[in-house]
């Protein structure tokens, strides 16, 4: 795959690239599946990074987009920051995850 990127147009191509050769369409939900695998954005704490702009007040509510949210850690505390939050992910059963993590139906 070519990931030279300088355009819109180049960055599209390269995202719909990572899809077209996917080795299998439920590599994500099996990788989600293994809730104790050691992956470090399968912890509940939000993102290091992003916990401290909200504390710090870098960000500052509104609306948020996350996509690839996973397990929804970031996606929680955005919420809980006060932001409207709309979490999106390929595997359903990251999104089924993020939904317990919730408390969400």
């Amino acid at each position: 795959m070519n990931r030279d990127v300088r355009t819109v147009d180049d960055l599209l191509r390269m995202l719909d690239g990572l899809f077209d050769d996917h080795p299998a369409p439920d590599r994500w939900d099996r990788f989600y599946a293994d809730r104790d695998r050691p992956v470090p954005f399968f912890v509940s704490n939000p993102d290091e990074n992003l916990d401290g702009w909200l504390r710090d007040g870098s960000l500052r509510g509104g609306r948020a987009l996350e996509l690839g949210c996973g397990p929804g850690r970031n996606a929680l505390r955005l919420a809980a920051a006060g932001y409207e939050v709309d979490a999106v992910d390929l595997s359903p059963t990251a999104i089924a995850w993020a939904r317990e993590r919730a408390g969400a139906p």
